[in-house]
């Protein structure tokens, strides 16, 4: 990245935060349906030799536990032994010497086999974990069914070759030994459903886990009557979650189908895995491999074209459906070694794609059909990838997401390996995002000059006040960085989708839906524990998710390759 003492700007540091990239390469995406089940995913056998120890386990409790953003809306279940909830799972994982270390969320989905995220079975660091334990209907120390050790375990291959950063392959399954546990506590049906009921305003998605800032081993329910946003392979909702929920299974309340998995929470969102064909394609190889299969129900979308109807060769192509990027190499905020670094991007559309064109750190490299690479020589740093794809009705699509290029793999783009803050990097961030939001909301220009080029909800109101700095040396002003941050984050709420930070409406600041009629107020996740110390997870996910969001709703830059129909924009 270019660092400079003073603000290089709002457009400047959002379009190219850091040194600009291209390539292209694999990665990221949905995996496509492959001819070799082999190459589908990996089976992993787990080494029984300590079953007898694991198999007597008992969970030490945390001494105390923290709420989740108010409203907390999540209720608890009493009543595990009661269907559905019977077949929702405690994932206890564990190391190599036995020692329990963390644990998910499970879903029988067959007797013997149960649905959760790929990033509880196998980390990029250590891979794939030594035991799991499956307790269904733990209720705080009683096990109505009992437990037993998993034999093996199978994550999507395209989860193993990101590194752990595919938002679009973070799901797997677990295989128990025999089909007893699961008799006993029934399991789900998985669904690929239509966009159209996905999107219907009585959906009512369901998600019940174990979340961590609740009592240890305790079973909630999240419930809301609708998605916020449905897209090609992600599910957003605003059910309140928390980590050790991840695996959770999202089911619709009439039948109890599963449409997602939950693999993700942020300040701003939730997600999970959307049930396509794709995902249910793998899933059913995966199970196959492990000798295992289940039962699932697919709906058209409408309109599909029946298979026995054909469609002339003839006929003209018609423009619409823009193309998605089904892989992006490196994956999104990925680490890899200095270097020469392979980059690259493939897409898919309606129709044939006709040309890539990747941007990386100042060159630019063109190419026809669905995939495009290139090796880039990159000194340590952080750099911005930016892909276009064009199909053959004239449709394009753009992404750009952000790589870390360092010898340490734990380094972040805004906290070095140890969580030492990068000044230069954190407040260069926060200036541009703190300008950019004056100017598209109150036309309040940074350099005392209007900027025609980046949208804005105001005519041309002036110069503001210069903001920050929020680290100065290794040190946060803890109140301003707070402040700042929290009003990004409530700010970014109201203007996207009207939730409002009192309650209240504020018709005096842009929104994007009906301003008289606000969303109930969301709480915000620390940045500082109870010590002040700076949480640097918690600080990168929350600018991580503004960057992104930023730079789709004023250009319609994708951070991950797909659409997001959901969020505003501004761009084409």
């Amino acid at each position: 990245m270019e660092r400079r003492r003073r603000a290089r700007g709002a457009l400047a540091l959002l379009l190219a935060m850091v040194m600009v990239l291209t390539a292209t390469g694999a990665g990221v995406g949905a995996s496509p349906p492959v001819a070799a089940e082999e190459a589908i995913g990996e089976v992993h056998t787990f080494d029984l030799s300590r079953a007898e120890e694991l198999l007597s386990w008992q969970p030490e409790p945390p001494a105390d536990y923290q709420k989740v953003f108010p409203p907390d809306e999540r209720t608890r279940i009493t009543d595990t032994t009661q269907k559905p909830y019977s077949a929702v799972a405690l994932v206890a994982l564990f190391n190599d010497k036995g020692e329990f270390y963390a644990f998910c969320s499970g879903t029988f989905i067959a007797p013997d086999v149960v649905l959760t995220a790929a990033h509880c079975l196998y980390f990029p660091e250590d891979g794939w974990v030594s035991n799991v334990l499956v307790l269904p209907g733990y209720n705080a120390g009683k096990e109505p069914f009992g437990r037993a050790l998993a034999s093996n375990a199978w994550v999507p291959r395209g989860w193993i070759q990101s590194g752990g950063n595919s938002r679009y392959d973070d799901y797997g399954l677990v295989k128990l030994p025999n089909d007893s546990l699961g008799k006993k506590t029934g399991w789900f049906t998985i669904g690929v459903l239509s966009t159209e009921s996905l999107k219907a305003p009585n959906f009512q998605p369901r998600m019940a886990g174990y979340p961590g800032d609740k009592p240890f081993g305790t079973m909630w329910l999240g419930a809301e009557a609708a998605f916020t946003g449905v897209v090609r392979d992600l599910l957003y909702y605003d059910i309140d979650t928390f980590g050790g929920q991840s695996g959770s299974a999202v089911w619709r309340a009439s039948d109890g189908v599963i449409v997602g998995v939950h693999v993700r929470a942020t300040s701003l969102w939730n997600e999970a895995s959307r049930i396509t064909d794709d995902f249910l394609y793998l899933l059913r190889l995966g199970c196959r491999q492990m000798g295992c299969s289940f039962e699932a129900i697919v709906e058209e979308e409408p309109g599909d074209t029946p298979p026995d109807v054909e469609t002339p060769d003839d006929e003209a192509p018609v423009a619409g459906v823009r193309p998605v990027f089904n892989e992006l190499t490196p994956a999104p905020f990925s680490v890899v070694a200095p270097g020469t670094v392979r980059v690259g991007a493939r897409a898919s559309s309606d129709s044939a794609v006709t040309s890539l064109e990747l941007t990386v750190n100042g060159q630019t490299f063109s190419g026809q059909g669905e995939q495009i690479e290139a090796d880039v020589s990159l000194a340590p740093g952080v750099y911005t990838v930016q892909a276009t794809a064009v199909d053959a009705d004239g449709d394009a699509f753009r992404a750009m997401w952000d790589i870390i290029v360092s010898p340490d793999p734990g380094e972040g783009q805004w906290f070095t390996a140890n969580g030492t803050p990068k000044a230069e990097q954190i407040n260069a961030t926060m200036r541009s995002l703190v300008e950019a939001f004056r100017w598209h909301l109150f036309g309040q220009s940074w350099d005392g000059a209007p900027h025609p080029d980046l949208p804005s909800h105001a005519s041309f109101a002036g110069t503001a006040n210069p903001p920050g700095p929020w680290v100065q040396g290794t040190q946060f002003d803890r109140a301003a960085t707070e402040a700042t941050l929290r009003s990004l984050v409530e700010a970014f709420r109201w203007h996207f989708w009207g939730i409002s930070w009192d309650g209240g409406p504020h018709c005096d600041l842009p929104t994007h839906v009906n301003c008289q009629a606000p969303q109930g107020q969301q709480g915000v996740s620390p940045w500082f524990d109870a010590n002040g110390a700076p949480i640097p997870g918690a600080i990168e996910a929350t600018l991580r998710s503004l960057v992104e969001a930023f730079r789709w709703h004023f250009w319609e830059f994708s951070w991950d390759g797909g659409h997001h129909p959901d969020l505003p924009t501004h761009g084409a």
